[in-house]
């Protein structure tokens, strides 16, 4: 039925929940061509498919929401071109995602596939590692997800956006993990909720030089 339901030309949010089907109709597959004003994308509750078709194609992709999906590869951008106007990424519940490619085979020395993010929003992803490293965003929120923070910063990705504010919730991260955050020293704004074992502000607070306003521990 999926097949012959196509939107119109000038769709600017597309909504699929509940979808059976290992394989996606031809019209969402060629995404770009059918859909090139799309905007918005939420894809929660797949059945069965375990890879995605080429959103990052989309000239004025925007947003981008989806769930249960174990690894978004070099499918997601194309044969070619990257997601220069993606500007939020928002995971939820996505508790068997393992891997995220920013490049286009997940290495380093390639080129960076999403430079413009503004918000980057991971909810309740546990296993998740963006590879080799995650995208820039000028605004962090992570809560519940562990393995997000970059092990060696972001190293020769480009891109035209700092990071400047962080929010960190439900997260239990070591000490030597805190550390990590020495990567983000651009930061403004830094709030950590209900992360356990965490009565005081960590150490790496220090590295944190723009700080315009307290930092915060809930």
């Amino acid at each position: 039925m999926l097949e012959n339901l196509i939107p119109p030309r000038t769709l600017e949010e597309f909504l699929l929940d509940g979808y059976m089907c290992k394989d996606f109709p031809s019209w969402l597959t060629g995404i770009s061509s059918y859909l090139p004003y799309l905007m918005c994308i939420r894809i929660c509750n797949l059945a069965t498919c375990d890879s995605l078709p080429a959103f990052g194609q989309l000239p004025n992709l925007r947003h981008f929401r989806m769930n249960n999906i174990r690894r978004i590869g070099k499918e997601f951008y194309g044969e070619e071109g990257n997601c220069k106007k993606l500007r939020v990424i928002w995971l939820e519940r996505m508790t068997n995602l393992e891997e995220w490619w920013t490049t286009r085979s997940g290495k380093e020395d390639e080129e960076f596939l999403i430079p413009n993010l503004h918000v980057l929003k991971v909810d309740n992803c546990p296993k998740l590692s963006f590879l080799p490293y995650p995208p820039r965003s000028m605004n962090w929120y992570l809560d519940s997800s562990d393995e997000v923070l970059p092990e060696r910063g972001f190293r020769s990705l480009v891109s035209s956006t700092l990071p400047f504010r962080v929010v960190i919730g439900n997260c239990h991260f070591s000490p030597d993990r805190w550390g990590r955050l020495q990567h983000l020293a651009t930061l403004e704004i830094f709030e950590v909720h209900r992360c356990s074992g965490l009565r005081t502000l960590p150490d790496v607070i220090q590295c944190f030089l723009s700080l315009r306003a307290p930092a915060m521990v809930k």
